[in-house]
């Protein structure tokens, strides 16, 4: 017990001594230490005063003798703070040399030029305390930093005065030079009286303790160092293990998360102006663009993978962001695969370690589905506005959630003012209750087709056809009905019914002037819209061009179908058969179809066209009712049999001889004539029958009238012409139809656009017509002649626009028939506005019948419908040059 009570007290004195030792050695060595930092201050502050002393006074005496430039500034040697942290360092270095600790010393300051003199925290509190406490001139102590000690000095330094306040002041009175070093807010906007810095010193006193407790307390500290080497172990070895199994717990679950993503997360960098080089990338970077993280780090930044056209303002964006900017940057990616790929990469910017340095965190998504999905979306609904229908998507309620661009223009609403209305306010046939029971049995139904009236915004009432079709979205429910305006329809229908009524009742081919006056008008326009499009189609189309074959057919299709216009104008009492120079063979050619169309199935049609065919003077309509005739005659006469109609023509010089076997020879001359012959492998007629053929309302069919062939023989004998037939009862018939050749050669027909001069229109016409097709083609016909169009679609809206512009407007096409005020009463309101207007009426009668009704009223010029652009350009100059 004695020897561990000595132990006990010789371990007690030791430590005793061993303290007392260490704190008596601490106090010297403190001691020392804080004198050497006061000299090393001092040092330092003759210095300062040395360059605020002698430096300045000499440097702005120079300044205001003009000596030295006024906005000249150089820290290098005007700047005592700048040049003493230099020579400090400098005497680091030397202290470096000798292996001596490096003193630490700083001006410290809380609004510092340079952020290396920015005050830490400590330095800061010191700051405060000099201010608070003037009598206060210095304050030591010692710190431990990072596990080392260190003594620590602070001295108030800089208290600015007036003086300082030109460099220290406001920064817009401070020196050019000086601003332009310095580019922020730093050393400025300091107030008098205030001390802006402190001197802050220190120099680590380790080693010295270290040897003051090694000299007296060697035993005690090796048992302490023991002691606290096996304790740091333990929790050295305790934490190893924690922090290993934190980070295998953090890898395992970043494989996880990465395996789930759809995204591919990046972490950026870069200094200055250079560009983003990744520092960690992971995620779906393979599965979205086929690149490994290593392949991506080898290209430095996913910026290279960016598609071209994407690749510039993909840069911008990424140069524009600032530490706290988050953003959503959209960009295109080529694929490893070579595949595009849109991207969506949610960016945020830090600021790095460094000022100069800025970190990019991204999650970068694969939009491209979406994309295509939105790209879809935009189609379909620019699909839906195409449609000429009206469309109305509506609720169980009746209200309109939807509607496309062909139901604003029906009803004359626009969009948002339907989607604040609904089937009540438009559809009169669709009360609440009937709208009750319609829904229901859409549900049931899924597709329901009806006719309803619609009323427009003006008070209009137009019949409508309605398909309803049920759709389910989730969970709600929807009317999808597409609406067609059958007012054209229904009107068409009431005039066909009131036609059919009179040619039941009639019973006689003049009844055909009735339906034929009541569709010629719709008839001409849309033929004009037809004839116009195509001689523009063809105006524009190359040479080359194999689409100019078929808009030839076309051309002349819409050419038979204006003649066949005219011929209805005629049966109509409201027009006249035009006699002109026609080519057969061409005639025969642009039949061909409709004559297809209209034989038997197992009748074949042959042609046999003689070359260089002289014209003949004949009405083109009257021909092709000849050729009609005998072409299903002939094939009525093949019947279910097969059989073959020939269609041959030629010319011939026919003597009296020849012509006294004809019908209708009794007053023809000899001459030169043009034939026409349709022969079949039918039937055949015998003797008495050919004998009968041309006599009114003889005929061999059950059905017939026996109109046709005397119908025939009288066109021809309106064309001083005769006919021949050759028929034998089992071996067919041949008709062969003479007509005088006339004295114009073939290619007349294109001399119009041969002959055409080059001219181009000016000024501003008005175009009017109740038809949309008409103002339509007619517009872009006039703008392809040069003019300026303005439009109106009835004889109200035409004096509108006339009263209007009535000082640019040059010429106006007037249609005859319009709603509202027709051509003839519009025509006189315009000459009553202008009385000089020239006007040229347009109309599917012929000129005669327009000159007759206009006679002497001041009417500048007449264009049949329908017209082609050669001909509205014809009439348009020679309206201009009268």
């Amino acid at each position: 017990m004695k020897l561990i009570r000595q132990l006990l007290s010789a371990a007690a004195l030791t430590v005793t001594i061993g303290v007392v030792t260490y704190f008596a050695v601490t106090r010297y060595v403190v001691h020392k230490a804080e004198e050497n930092l006061k000299s090393i201050i001092l040092s330092h502050r003759s210095f300062h005063a040395y360059i605020q002393q002698v430096m300045h006074p000499t440097y702005y005496k120079a300044k205001d003798e003009g000596k030295i430039a006024r906005d000249f500034y150089a820290p290098q040697l005007l700047s005592s703070s700048y040049m003493t942290r230099v020579m400090h360092g400098l005497f680091n270095k030397e202290r470096e040399k000798e292996g001596l600790p490096l003193v630490y010393y700083k001006m410290a300051s809380q609004n510092p030029r340079n952020p290396v003199n920015i005050a830490d925290e400590r330095e800061a509190y010191l700051l405060g305390l000099f201010n608070t406490r003037r009598d206060l001139k210095s304050h030591s102590e010692i710190r431990t930093i990072d596990g080392k000690k260190y003594l620590l000095y602070a001295k108030p330094f800089l208290e600015t005065n007036q003086a300082c306040l030109r460099c220290h002041g406001n920064r817009a009175d401070s020196p050019i030079g000086l601003q332009q070093i310095y580019s922020g807010q730093g050393g400025f906007n300091e107030s008098a009286g205030t001390i802006r810095a402190i001197e802050s010193i220190r120099i680590p006193l380790d080693d010295e303790f270290t040897a003051a407790f090694v000299a007296t307390t060697a035993s005690l500290t090796a048992a302490v160092i023991l002691a606290g080497l096996f304790f740091f172990n333990t929790r050295l070895r305790q934490r190893v293990r924690q922090s290993t199994e934190a980070l295998a717990e953090s890898e395992e679950n970043y494989r996880h998360f990465t395996t789930l993503t759809s995204d591919y997360v990046h972490k950026c960098s870069r200094k200055g102006k250079e560009p983003y080089r990744i520092k960690w990338i992971g995620g779906a970077l393979n599965a979205i663009s086929g690149y490994s993280s290593e392949e991506m780090f080898a290209r430095g930044c996913w910026l290279s993978i960016v598609h071209p056209d994407d690749k510039h303002p993909t840069a911008e964006a990424l140069a524009s962001l600032k530490p706290g900017d988050i953003r959503d940057i959209s960009f295109r990616i080529i694929a490893k695969d070579e595949s595009i790929r849109w991207i969506t990469d949610s960016c945020q910017c830090e600021q790095g370690a460094t000022e100069d340095e800025l970190i990019l965190y991204g999650a970068a998504s694969d939009t491209t589905d979406r994309k295509k999905a939105e790209a879809l979306l935009h189609l379909t609904r620019a699909s839906v506005n195409a449609v000429s229908d009206a469309i109305f998507w509506i609720t169980p309620d009746a209200r309109f959630v939807d509607v496309n661009e062909a139901a604003c223009r029906t009803l004359g609403y626009s969009r948002e003012e339907l989607l604040n209305r609904g089937v009540f306010d438009v559809d009169p046939d669709s009360p609440p209750e009937v709208w009750a029971q319609h829904f229901p049995e859409l549900r049931r139904q899924g597709t329901l087709r009806f006719e309803s009236r619609h009323r427009t915004k003006d008070g209009r009432i137009i019949p409508v056809e309605i398909v309803a079709n049920y759709i389910r979205h989730d969970n709600d429910e929807f009317n999808c009905a597409v609406v067609r305006d059958i007012t054209e329809r229904k009107r068409a229908e009431e005039e066909h019914e009131s036609l059919e009524k009179q040619l039941l009742h009639a019973q006689k081919l003049e009844s055909l002037g009735v339906l034929a006056g009541g569709i010629a008008h719709d008839f001409n326009n849309i033929l004009t819209a037809i004839v116009g499009n195509t001689d523009l189609a063809l105006m524009r189309l190359n040479p080359e061009s194999p689409v100019r074959d078929n808009l030839a057919r076309i051309e002349r299709a819409a050419n038979r179908a204006s003649d066949l216009a005219k011929q209805m104008l005629a049966y109509s009492g409201k027009g006249k058969f035009v006699i002109e120079p026609i080519d057969l063979n061409r005639l025969v050619e642009e039949m061909t179809h409709m004559l297809q169309v209209s034989i038997s199935k197992k009748a074949v049609l042959r042609f046999n066209f003689a070359d260089s065919l002289p014209t003949v003077d004949a009405d083109a309509t009257q021909l092709r009712q000849i050729i009609m005739n005998l072409v299903i005659n002939a094939s009525e006469a093949i019947a279910d049999k097969s059989g073959v109609i020939a269609i041959s023509t030629g010319c011939m010089q026919c003597d009296r001889k020849y012509l006294s076997n004809a019908w209708l020879n009794e007053s023809i001359p000899e001459g030169l004539y043009v034939w026409l012959e349709v022969a079949d492998t039918g039937c055949g007629m015998d003797r008495e029958t050919v004998s009968k053929i041309f006599d009114p309302f003889f005929t061999t069919k059950f059905t017939g009238r026996g109109l046709g062939m005397a119908a025939v023989l009288g066109i021809v004998r309106g064309h001083k012409g005769a006919i021949r037939v050759y028929s034998e009862p089992g071996r067919g018939t041949t008709f062969k139809v003479l007509l005088p050749a006339g004295d114009k050669p073939k290619d007349l027909f294109n001399g119009d656009q041969q002959k055409q001069a080059v001219w181009k229109g000016c000024g501003t016409v008005l175009l009017v017509d109740d038809e949309e097709t008409v103002i339509g083609i007619g517009a872009e016909m006039l703008k392809e002649l040069g003019f300026d169009v303005l439009t109106a679609m009835d004889g109200r809206e035409a004096l509108e626009v006339f009263a209007q512009h009535q000082e640019k407007i040059c010429c106006i096409i007037l249609d005859l028939t319009m709603p509202h005020l027709d051509g003839e009463q519009t025509f006189r309101e315009l000459r009553q506005l202008k009385p000089d207007v020239k006007v040229i009426m347009s109309s599917g009668y012929n000129e005669q019948e327009i000159n007759q009704r206009f006679a002497g009223k001041g009417l500048a010029g007449f264009i049949q419908k329908p017209y082609r652009l050669s001909m509205l350009k014809e009439t348009i100059r020679n309206v201009q040059q009268d």
